[in-house]
């Protein structure tokens, strides 16, 4: 593969050798035993060429960010208010990483992308609970009478009141909004001080050589929204846009329109690349399924061959985007099947594209063109059936 590249974490662990797949070195930051996995990762890295050292930090900030962990019944429940009144706690991950960094400054060798899988936050969707009005109050009502929390906010957000925020109105989606693009920057504001500001993954010669990636961090030129039409906060620690594109057939964006759901979740993923491939001196690397993956509603996650042909699809149109990286989360039961269908994908469309702006294509449209190449809704049709 000369042109393109797949960052692979898999559940099975590393993967055989497949042309452009370049594993993932996990460290598992659930764990304790920081030493032992630090000198485990070096040996690993030391293995691949510069440019191909890739570091998923597993687990990263979960113990900090997430309320109540089953599997830990002795740690006291974290109070979410904490991180509005103090930021996000990092130096649990900042002591947990530092050994790794200083084995490989001893080792002369350095990262070349971290990507992290930081998916839980405190968001309104994530410290609200159900949407209940006076709960919703009550739980608001806590950061607004913190004078800690309270001096932190934006001026913006320091003029709407707990009762604002309802997603059953204009205003209280836009405050909804406002409130969970400042939540979210408090992780970004986490990561850059785990990563950038702690300088634990500098390289010998004291220069930051690596990217750094977090999943749904986005800096986009045209706005993009969820699977369910809400905006994503256009925020990044670096200058990489990490997007996830899988194919699936739930979120309300798609129901109720004319097109099968998942042709409009193939194209609401080529607006969202072409919206983060357009913002110049980034890098664009989404997350992307195994081309088996499916999530369907009253079913939910599974593998089969029914989405094979248009995630192949979907490929094709990102590369001719512009994307050259991918990263790869294979869950598949299948593994190595996930990755035999990913080369072959990716070795059919081993093109130097250059990224370009691109216009945002409307849903339910009967075909989509990136630079030549066609995918009509009556060959997704034809292929479904």
């Amino acid at each position: 593969m000369r042109y393109l590249r797949v960052y692979e974490w898999a559940s099975a662990g590393a993967s055989p050798q497949y042309a452009g797949i370049i594993p993932f070195v996990v460290v598992n930051l659930y764990d304790d035993n920081n030493e032992e996995q630090a000198a485990q990762a070096v040996e690993k890295l030391a293995r691949y060429r510069q440019g191909e050292r890739v570091l998923l930090p597993f687990w990263l900030l979960s113990k900090q960010i997430r309320e109540r962990i089953p599997d830990l019944p002795n740690r006291p429940d974290l109070d979410w208010l904490t991180i509005f009144e103090n930021g996000i706690d990092v130096l649990p991950s900042i002591n947990w990483l530092r050994p790794l960094g200083e084995r490989l400054r001893q080792r002369g060798i350095w990262l070349d992308l971290i990507a992290a899988d930081v998916e839980d936050g405190v968001t309104t969707w994530g410290i609200l609970g159900p949407w209940d009005p006076k709960e919703w109050e009550r739980r608001m009502s806590r950061i607004y009478n913190s004078p800690a929390a309270f001096a932190r906010l934006p001026d913006d957000l320091k003029r709407l009141h707990p009762s604002d925020y309802t997603m059953w109105t204009d205003p209280g989606r836009d405050a909804m909004v406002r409130f969970n693009r400042y939540a979210h920057s408090l992780l970004i504001e986490a990561f850059r001080k785990i990563f950038i500001d702690s300088h634990i993954f500098d390289a010998p010669d004291g220069r930051r050589r690596f990217r750094l990636c977090n999943w749904w961090d986005i800096l986009p030129t045209f706005p993009v929204q969820d699977v369910n039409g809400w905006p994503v906060p256009p925020l990044a620690t670096d200058t990489v846009s990490s997007p996830s594109l899988y194919l699936n057939d739930t979120g309300w964006m798609y129901h109720g329109r004319e097109h099968e759901v998942i042709w409009n979740s193939f194209i609401h993923n080529l607006n969202i690349a072409r919206s983060c491939a357009a913002a110049r001196g980034t890098s664009v690397i989404p997350w992307i399924s195994s081309p088996r993956f499916y999530v369907r509603p009253d079913v939910g996650e599974g593998y089969d061959l029914r989405n094979v042909w248009l995630w192949r699809e979907m490929i094709a149109h990102l590369v001719r985007t512009g994307i050259r990286e991918f990263i790869l989360w294979n869950a598949d039961p299948e593994q190595d099947l996930a990755r035999r269908l990913v080369a072959d994908t990716m070795l059919a469309n081993d093109r130097p594209y250059t990224r370009r702006p691109l216009e945002e294509i409307p849903l339910d449209v009967d075909e989509v063109t990136t630079r030549g190449y066609t995918t009509t809704y009556s060959d997704f049709l034809r292929q479904l059936n």
